[in-house]
């Protein structure tokens, strides 16, 4: 059975950049209601000019008084909430001793602690009425090791075993849970950090840079299906899956 995005009524965190903000145009184009949530909302108010079903609002995930405001708002503007899709998220590239703990604080308040605050907070919502989807945007460095970026990827691995835990605990309640791993998408965080790609460029010319509208379709796609898990695209999957059945193989191609 296929699920019906038209008219249900999504948050969407991270909405301005990006994946997000693809993901923002491909809900609305699909007739889906969509509050977009992020620290700067220029680019938001910008695409409301064009879609009257999109509202933009002002709100950091790490601050849990701005999400209790986000889900007020949400439900009061439409008298419902359908989805949640936790697309916020940051990195730092560096060796652990460069590390500064602020910078630890920072990514798992961001990528992990503002994700489970979000979905404790919306699951009455979705208890009440037999029904509800989440959408937690990961990492395939959620499922595979990725060093110079050791607190990124233990953030997206706490966010993929989140959602596989809670899939099992909501599925008697009606409410699905799908985890998204996006490998190397064209977004501003690998230009802000060529030294990255000149590292480890090579996994690139594999798997290509994905455009974010691309990355968006194909999320909109595994959301309609109700797939469990997406990880993309096809050549990073087996390279994830072989991480976890011979790791010194996979060692090599790292």
């Amino acid at each position: 059975m296929k699920y019906n995005l038209k008219n249900k009524v999504v948050i969407l965190t991270g909405a301005s950049t990006g994946i997000g903000l693809a993901l923002t145009i491909e809900l609305l184009e699909k007739g889906a209601k969509v509050v977009g949530c992020a620290r700067n909302i220029d680019n938001l108010l910008d695409l409301k000019k064009k879609y009257a079903n999109l509202e933009a609002f002002k709100c950091d995930v790490t601050n849990y008084k701005d999400i209790d405001k986000l889900i007020s708002f949400t439900v009061k503007k439409f008298k419902k909430l359908d989805m949640v899709i936790n697309n916020a998220g940051i990195g730092k590239l560096a060796a652990v001793e460069e590390l500064r703990m602020d910078d630890v604080d920072n990514i798992m308040r961001t990528n992990f602690n503002g994700l489970v605050y979000l979905t404790k907070q919306t699951l009455p919502y979705f208890e009440k009425q037999k029904s509800g989807y989440f959408v937690n945007v990961a990492s395939i460095a959620g499922k595979t090791p990725s060093i110079y970026n050791s607190i990124y990827t233990a953030s997206k691995h706490a966010v993929v075993g989140f959602s596989n835990s809670i899939r099992r605990e909501f599925r008697p309640k009606g409410i699905h849970v799908l985890v998204v791993n996006p490998t190397f998408v064209d977004t501003h965080f690998f230009k802000k950090n060529p030294e990255y790609l000149k590292e480890f460029g090579h996994h690139t010319k594999l798997v290509g840079f994905i455009p974010p509208k691309k990355m968006a379709k194909e999320t909109v796609k595994a959301i309609e299906n109700m797939k469990w898990e997406l990880t993309y695209p096809f050549l990073a999957n087996l390279y994830a899956m072989l991480c976890q059945v011979a790791p010194k193989l996979a060692e090599l191609f790292a």
